[in-house]
């Protein structure tokens, strides 16, 4: 009974959480992302924002009210870069590990946020889709 109570009591809030969101940018949603986890709903005054996780990628999309996405933010791993970027990385910066990546996509721009890490220094490198790097942050890294 304890399961059954907790069962339906989740679902009742995740279908709250849902019945404030615009519905046409909920059928474009449902329709784009078969099984997305963790999905969460922010309503702002010009837009809307979901964020989830799919395929282990922390996703994140703004739409307006007609349910056009305004732009896109996904969180992942070097693995997930294309290879193009990755390589010319790799090369540019050979004494660096990649961290973690911040990808935006929006109508007019691609652009990777790729934090990198050496035994001294944590970097912030912006890339766009043609492999273009500029460093745009260093911070010293505690000392242990």
């Amino acid at each position: 009974m304890k399961k059954i109570t907790a069962v339906a009591c989740i679902l009742f809030c995740s279908l709250t959480l849902v019945a404030n969101v615009n519905p046409k940018v909920l059928k474009v949603f449902q329709a784009s992302f078969k099984n997305p986890e963790q999905v969460t709903w922010h309503e702002y005054e010009t837009y809307c924002e979901v964020s989830f996780t799919l395929d282990k990628i922390k996703t994140e999309i703004q739409y307006d009210d007609n349910a056009n996405v305004i732009r896109t933010l996904r969180y992942y791993s070097q693995s997930q870069l294309p290879p193009y970027i990755f390589i010319k990385l790799q090369q540019r910066f050979p004494d660096r590990s990649v961290f973690g990546v911040t990808e935006i996509y929006t109508e007019s721009d691609l652009l990777y946020y790729i934090k990198m890490e050496d035994a001294r220094k944590w970097y912030t490198i912006k890339s766009d889709y043609l492999g273009s790097f500029e460093q745009v942050e260093t911070f010293n890294k505690a000392k242990v």
